[in-house]
């Protein structure tokens, strides 16, 4: 969707993740509450900064071949980057990532609880899928994936230090190919040529319809995003299964997000994904709430 019309997606609204602004009341994920601080329920604020990832971008990261080196596509000090043709900008994939963060709002600004928002886990997906295409052009060159680490970003960045919360890995083990071997594959992203990936037409639709390369596009929601107090009755089962009925998926995303914020406290290195203001003033809420007197912004 292009420019300002990103807001009205259907990915925000009660057909799939829910409402965009204010506190989610409709979807599989309404009337969601975050496990830390306690009682703080799913709170959104999408388009009001920040950017979603640009398709051109992407091509970049997984086609060019002069981008083949991971420290090519990382952010952190040390870390190369690449030209943004647009902007002329020095660019990465983990910025792609930041400005989603920021774009999308709320909960999803503040390191402590960004994975309670469930989009946490589809979007980050998302940006695996974008990395697995960075590593098939890296074999392409010749180049190992597994072994491809890049060496800067700090001590807790080392190849050979635990990783934070898996405790039983290395960094390193992170880049293993076993994954996409072993585990778990992607298919395509939606194109004309693949039918969109075969999602229902009310999600998306092909805009050229000849030109087979073309991704799809997401279909307007139709509607004004700003919820009002009606709790619709949501039409997609996987979601609905995924909430209610997969307990354990909640369980182990407010233990990682647990063990992320013990750990010191802080953001170590500015990161423009947490600069966005949380609070929505348009939505009114409690001052002396924990969740604005602990700093979360």
């Amino acid at each position: 969707m292009p420019g300002t019309q990103q807001v009205h997606s259907v990915t925000f609204s009660d057909k799939l993740f829910g409402n965009g602004y204010g506190t989610v009341i409709n979807g599989p994920f309404r009337n969601w509450k975050l496990f830390q601080p306690y009682n703080y329920r799913l709170r959104r604020n999408i388009g009001q900064e920040g950017s979603l990832t640009r398709p051109e971008v992407v091509d970049l990261i997984a086609f060019n071949p002069k981008i083949i080196r991971t420290t090519q596509i990382v952010a952190g000090s040390g870390a190369q980057g690449f030209d943004d043709p647009d902007t002329g900008m020095r660019h990465s994939l983990e910025r792609c990532h930041d400005n989603t963060h920021v774009y999308i709002g709320g909960v999803f600004t503040s390191l402590k609880v960004t994975a309670q928002d469930p989009v946490f886990w589809f979007f980050h997906a998302y940006i695996d899928y974008v990395w697995e295409l960075f590593r098939q052009k890296q074999r392409k060159h010749g180049i190992d994936p597994s072994k491809d680490y890049p060496e800067h970003g700090g001590e807790d960045h080392k190849a050979i230090r635990t990783m934070v919360p898996f405790f039983a890995f290395r960094n390193i083990d992170g880049y293993s190919n076993m994954f996409t071997e072993k585990i778990y594959r992607y298919a395509p992203h939606p194109t004309c040529g693949n039918r969109c990936g075969g999602a229902s037409k009310k999600f998306l639709y092909c805009p050229r319809r000849h030109h087979r390369r073309t991704r799809c596009v997401s279909r307007s929601s139709n509607v004004d995003i700003v919820p009002d107090k009606t709790l619709k009755e949501i039409e997609n089962p996987v979601l609905e299964k995924f909430v209610r009925g997969n307990l354990a998926s909640r369980a182990i995303v407010n233990a990682i997000s647990l063990e992320v914020a013990k750990k010191d406290g802080k953001v170590e290195l500015p990161d423009p994904r947490f600069s966005a203001a949380f609070n929505d003033d348009r939505v009114v809420v409690d001052q002396k709430d924990p969740y604005f007197k602990n700093g979360v912004h």
